[in-house]
């Protein structure tokens, strides 16, 4: 929440605006155009590009990245991505952009091109709150930036604001960013625990041997290794491609990629369901994984438990099934949690240009494979040293998601004179 410390502005007016409602009665409204010459000269396509060339190289998906060997801009220009991702970043040097980039240069006499910065960014993360009811916003078209609305006056109190949101801003993401770094650290910590369990048990003394596979190295003498596919009770399975057309709770969930959130939970926000008719052949049991073969989230899986009632999964995931005499679906869930999982998709990714994993690649994993009964040993201690780490970590997440919301907030109700800084 906001500091009851500030202060509000004496008076206010209409702004005409439906996303802003008020503003300070000493601010106006105009056209960005009058503010920003927008520039539009030939750009360069990104393959061209080389990691030797002088000047940096911007494109739609990042900030900065990679470099030309010329530069088509000349200091002090805001540049603002206008590609799918809608990205925003302003720099100071020579430089060239992709085609897919707008570069606007501010007017020095009228405004602060900080001021500007900070609108624009706020505006773009609007966009993202209303994705659904602005999806045609998300490319932002060239004459809608032109004519787009923005807040102006006197340029000293926009420096002001500025400066102030570089200060707070400054400090919030470095309280976030040392809590980024606590949870990369938890991170390591967790993997190095499974690491070590699923290759040398948990008897420090055990007798190794090697296991001639690249990925996974020395295990226990009395351990083996097997392919995945030696390991289930069925044949690994697609889906067939459907769309998530219905939300209706008393249907069979369906469960796709991006409902699965980065700690491998089911996402609350996201439920899609299909008719029963449909979802019926792929229905998930207990303890199955899903595993995703789709580059850009191939390094996720899933656990399904019955508690979340009836699920089918999209046609991007694949379907294992645990031959339970043979595997705990526990032992191989952790497994891929492990750098031995990580190391193997690299080698894939290394012979391939297409960073996807088929069914018929999962089932040529190789994974070590102790007895059950120290694979439910291992499970154990597992599930007692990584449910610590995860709670501090989900601890951590919730207080990086507050301080993101705190700092939206707070960028919100500067710019637009909810609050007054100066």
């Amino acid at each position: 929440m906001l500091s009851n410390k500030l202060k509000k502005y004496e008076k206010y007016k209409r702004s005409g605006i439906e996303w802003i409602w008020e503003i300070p009665n000493d601010w106006e409204v105009k056209k960005l155009k009058f503010l920003v010459s927008p520039m539009w000269k030939s750009t360069f396509q990104a393959s061209l590009w080389s990691e030797d060339w002088l000047y940096p190289f911007f494109t739609s998906s990042q900030k900065l990245s990679k470099k030309y060997n010329e530069a088509i801009y000349n200091l002090e220009w805001l540049i603002l991505w206008t590609w799918w991702s809608a990205n925003l970043h302003y720099y100071f040097w020579e430089f060239s952009t992709s085609t897919d980039c707008l570069v606007l240069n501010w007017k020095k006499k009228d405004c602060s091109y900080k001021f500007i910065y900070y609108f624009l960014q706020w505006f773009l993360k609007l966009i993202d709150d209303l994705w659904f009811e602005w999806m045609w916003l998300k490319h932002l078209q060239r004459d809608f930036l032109y004519n787009f609305y923005v807040l102006s006056f006197n340029k000293k109190e926009q420096q002001v604001i500025a400066d102030y949101l570089d200060n707070k801003i400054s400090q919030i993401d470095q309280i976030i960013n040392k809590r980024k770094d606590q949870i990369n650290l938890l991170n390591e910590r967790r993997i190095s625990i499974i690491n070590k369990a699923v290759t040398k048990w948990l008897n420090e003394n055990v007798e190794m041997k090697d296991s001639w596979v690249e990925w996974i190295g020395m295990i226990p003498k009395h351990w083996e290794v097997r392919k995945l596919k030696y390991t289930t009770k069925k044949l690994f399975k697609y889906w067939a491609n459907e769309w998530a057309e219905y939300d209706d709770i008393n249907l069979p969930r369906f469960i796709r990629i991006t409902d699965i959130d980065n700690n491998w939970n089911l996402r609350d926000n996201t439920f899609k369901s299909l008719p029963y008719e449909i979802a019926k052949n792929f229905f998930l049991d207990d303890w199955d994984i899903l595993f995703a073969r789709s580059w850009a989230t191939v390094w996720k899986t899933f656990k399904y438990k019955s508690e979340w009632w009836l699920c089918c999964f999209a046609w991007y995931l694949i379907k294992y099934s645990s031959n339970k005499k043979i595997c705990n679906p526990d032992y191989v869930y952790f497994i891929t949690k492990s750098s031995i999982y990580e190391d193997w998709k690299n080698s894939i990714f290394i012979q391939s240009t297409i960073q996807n994993i088929s069914a018929e690649k999962y089932k040529s994993f190789i994974l070590p494979i102790p007895n059950i009964l120290e694979q439910q040993e291992i499970v154990d201690y597992l599930d007692k040293k990584t449910s610590q780490i995860d709670k501090t970590i989900s601890k951590l997440e919730e207080s990086i998601k507050y301080l993101e919301e705190y700092k939206t907030s707070l960028i919100s109700n500067v710019i637009t004179g909810k609050i007054k800084v100066c």
